[in-house]
């Protein structure tokens, strides 16, 4: 058999600091597979994630956080998020 894997990965980061107590970065991640067996494609599979984390320093040693991630993998879509206080 003549199989060929086709592998992309696309992986950009964002770092931002918005002011002096309030960061944010932000992270894509998008992966796509494609399989061809006897150059006829048999299967193609994606996967993207979406990352946002936002970081607040309101006083000296606390700090408050949201993280969300947000997937979609062949079609499915999945959101979480947190909130962190320290």
């Amino acid at each position: 058999f003549n199989i060929t894997n086709l592998f992309y990965d696309f992986v950009p980061d964002v770092n931002v600091r918005i002011t002096k107590c309030l960061n944010a970065d932000y992270n894509l991640n998008a992966q796509f597979i494609k399989t061809f067996i006897e150059n006829e494609n048999m299967s193609t599979i994606s996967m993207v994630r979406h990352k946002l984390d936002v970081f607040g320093f309101p006083k000296d040693n606390q700090l408050i956080s949201l993280t969300s991630e947000y997937y979609n993998y062949q079609g499915t879509r999945n959101f979480f998020m947190d909130l962190l206080y320290r």
